[in-house]
């Protein structure tokens, strides 16, 4: 039975993409028989909280608390001395999140086979983040040739990977996001009194939640906006709200767990992302199959997402103006709900099968050195 440690800079109950991704591939990788790990980070003091809270039965996870007091560049040295003294105990060690420091951090403290899953955006979306990426990027190539394989979210990523780090071309495989079909059509709306935009993720500059809330106000439709994320950007957003005077019909719930969310994805009429990246774009595709109109960026990841979402998309330039994306909106709230599409996207099953079977490639390989 092979064991497997996901290494990730934060986890559930954390939001964000990557810590939804680790934790639904941990869930199929458990259902496969596989021995998971989870080793993640965690602000200081909430360890033993958070661990507590953990409900998924067979995987272990394992929180490290962060030393610097910031969620953008978490340091936990705990993490490293864990993988120094029982790193061996892993047959692959599949790290995530190019954006953080436990990848780099596994690929020094362990010799054990690295997969990694990058989950990449480019550059840093800040000025603080971009000049750390100058530094940080020339260590980042140590963690794509030490991997065995670099398994990407969707084609859109696989790309800019290659362009950056063309070295890893030859370990670059596609194995896609699952997207959980059943439970998001199962899920039972919420009673609403008007339709319902609803916004999805951490609450990130790059994420322009700010645009989509100048957006909203400007579109002057009888509609609520409901806003599930938390991150730095909430206190600006909250008082942009107030600014704009639509605290009556903006409502930013914060964090809320998988049932809830699932819900009000089945209650939206629209669902928007004005992202200015994305590895994948998870919140959009999941809209799509819970039968919501999306309005979304025109980035490359949204691109390869409304390309398996049937009629659902509508994507808008970032360079358009707010009145002209407005107008969009309008037209997408009007429009029907698309219920019963035919969709090609992967199910969480079929992302875990997939990846399995590249540690057990890994597993093969070394058994026949032996």
């Amino acid at each position: 039975m092979m064991r497997i440690a996901l290494v990730t800079p934060g986890y559930p109950p954390e939001v964000g993409g990557v810590e939804s991704y680790v934790h639904r591939l941990a869930v199929e990788l458990n259902a496969l028989g596989l021995v998971v790990d989870v080793l993640t980070q965690c602000p200081r003091g909430r360890a033993a909280e958070w661990t507590a809270s953990e409900a998924s039965s067979g995987i272990r996870v394992l929180r490290f608390e962060d030393w610097t007091g910031t969620r953008r560049f978490r340091i936990a040295p705990g993490l490293w001395h864990y993988l120094r003294q029982n790193g061996d105990v892993y047959d692959v060690i599949h790290v995530h999140s190019f954006h953080g420091i436990p990848a780099l951090v596994a690929c020094q403290a362990t010799n054990r086979p690295i997969v990694f899953t990058p989950h990449y955006h480019g550059v840093g979306h800040t000025f603080p983040a971009r000049i750390l990426h100058l530094l940080y990027d020339k260590l980042a190539t140590k963690i794509f040739t030490r991997s065995s394989y670099v398994l990407c979210v969707s084609d859109a990523e696989a790309t800019i990977v290659v362009r950056d780090y063309p070295e890893s071309v030859s370990r670059v495989h596609k194995v896609g996001a699952g997207i959980d079909l059943e439970g998001i059509r199962q899920a039972l709306p919420f009673d609403v009194e008007r339709p319902i935009v609803l916004l999805m993720g951490r609450l990130e500059s790059y994420k322009h939640i700010d645009r989509a809330v100048e957006v909203f106000a400007a579109c002057e439709c009888d509609a609520d906006m409901v806003i599930i994320g938390s991150g730095p950007e909430k206190s600006f957003i909250m008082s942009l709200v107030d600014k704009l005077g639509v605290g009556s019909r903006v409502h930013i719930l914060g964090y809320v767990d998988d049932s809830e969310a699932r819900r009000w994805q089945r209650t939206a009429s629209v669902v928007m992302s004005l992202s200015a990246f994305e590895a994948f774009g998870l919140a959009v595709a999941e809209a799509a199959v819970a039968g919501a109109r999306v309005v979304a960026s025109d980035i490359p990841a949204h691109r390869e997402v409304a390309a398996m979402a049937a009629n659902s998309f509508e994507l808008v330039d970032l360079g358009m103006m707010d009145s002209e994306i407005a107008t969009v909106l309008r037209r997408a709230l009007k429009a029907p709900r698309v219920l019963n599409a035919d969709f090609t996207f992967p199910t969480w099953g079929e992302v875990g099968a997939r990846v399995s079977a590249f540690y057990q490639t890994i597993e093969s390989a070394s058994q026949s050195q032996t």
